[in-house]
């Protein structure tokens, strides 16, 4: 179950990591467009994490002669949700870190021009500041990378779910016929 969880945990971080690489690289630096990259995030998710899918469908395949309980199937897709969600966390810290410092504060200045746009009133602007504030010190990125982890594994875990349901399968004994 090992060499499964690592081989579909890495193809999907890779899908991930690509998907998002690539958002990040359209998004012009004049006007970035954070809806159309929060779209394609939640998509790049849900599609890296189809790969739970095809993990649990191969193991049960290939390792279990076609049979596999919902426990355990569950329990391979939560795997590769946790270890997905872990990896997707490293990238984001490098990517605030390394690639673009300062997100938080452009991204703070777009939800200000939506929210002047939309003709919010000061209060409700300066409210807002004061929560990405409260989110730039250290225990605030910590804050917001245990939400990214927290997402990226729900969702995998709603995929492991449904995997799980639908490809789970009992042995099936034959019965001899009463005399």
């Amino acid at each position: 179950m090992k060499k499964y969880i690592l081989r579909y945990s890495l193809i999907a971080s890779i899908i991930l990591i690509v998907i998002f690489s690539v958002s990040f690289i359209m998004m012009s630096e004049d006007n970035p467009d954070y809806a159309l990259s929060e779209l394609i995030g939640y998509s790049a998710m849900i599609i890296s994490l189809a790969t739970i899918f095809f993990a649990i469908k191969h193991f049960r395949d290939r390792e279990l002669n076609g049979n596999i309980s919902f426990k355990k199937a569950l329990g391979l897709g939560c795997m590769i949700a946790l270890i997905v969600a872990l990896v997707f966390v490293c990238f984001d810290l490098f990517y605030v870190a390394v690639i673009d410092p300062d997100f938080m504060v452009k991204y703070q200045a777009y939800q200000v021009e939506l929210m002047e746009a939309e003709g919010a009133d000061q209060d409700a602007i300066d409210a807002m500041n004061t929560e990405f504030e409260a989110f730039q010190g250290p225990m605030g990125r910590v804050l917001m990378e245990l939400v990214m982890l927290f997402t990226v594994f729900v969702i995998g875990l709603i995929i492991s779910l449904i995997s799980a349901a639908v490809l789970k399968s009992e042995p099936t004994t034959v019965q001899a016929k009463p005399a």
